[in-house]
């Protein structure tokens, strides 16, 4: 007894659209994996080099008797772009530890220095800021924020978070 079988147009079909999907999925990892092997793929490229964690950091500066000032807290500044770009951005800086006097002055101006920052931001577009680079950010608002400050002075400025949003 002869056995037939039928092979309909949606078997067919099927299988092709099977074997296509493997033959894609091959292409996609075969030129995944030169752009790796050859160097051209990049992945991290561009991306900054993140400022420690204050509770991280804490520990290194408590080795030079400073401690950080992370009162000014997470903050949404806007750009001067059409239409504004969001840059978030939380700030902290060390100051000496034994230094009762400069940390009152720096509760009492925790306003001023955010209103600083965000003045600052305001007045820049990200093109800009990316063409100026973090570091002379950081130094323009380290200069801006000791022509505010009377008792003492920001030596050093870091960010945990420095991120544009589109």
């Amino acid at each position: 007894m002869k056995r037939t079988y039928r092979v309909s147009f949606g078997m067919v079909l099927e299988r092709f659209l099977f074997l296509l999907l493997i033959v894609m999925l091959l292409i996609v990892a075969g030129v995944t994996l030169w752009a790796f092997v050859s160097g051209a793929a990049a992945p991290g490229q561009g991306l900054r080099k993140r400022d420690p964690l204050p509770e991280t950091a804490a520990d290194r500066f408590s080795e030079t008797h400073e401690i950080l000032f992370e009162e000014l807290g997470r903050l949404r500044a806007i750009t001067a772009d059409d239409p504004p770009v969001t840059v978030i951005i939380t700030p902290y800086f060390p100051y000496p530890e034994g230094d009762t006097a400069f940390q009152e002055e720096l509760l009492q101006k925790t306003r001023q220095l955010r209103a600083i920052i965000m003045d600052y931001f305001a007045g820049v577009t990200m093109e800009e800021l990316l063409a100026r680079g973090e570091q002379a950010v950081k130094a323009e608002l380290i200069h801006s924020m000791n022509s505010e400050l009377v008792l003492g002075s920001v030596d050093r400025l870091f960010f945990s978070d420095y991120i544009f949003l589109e």
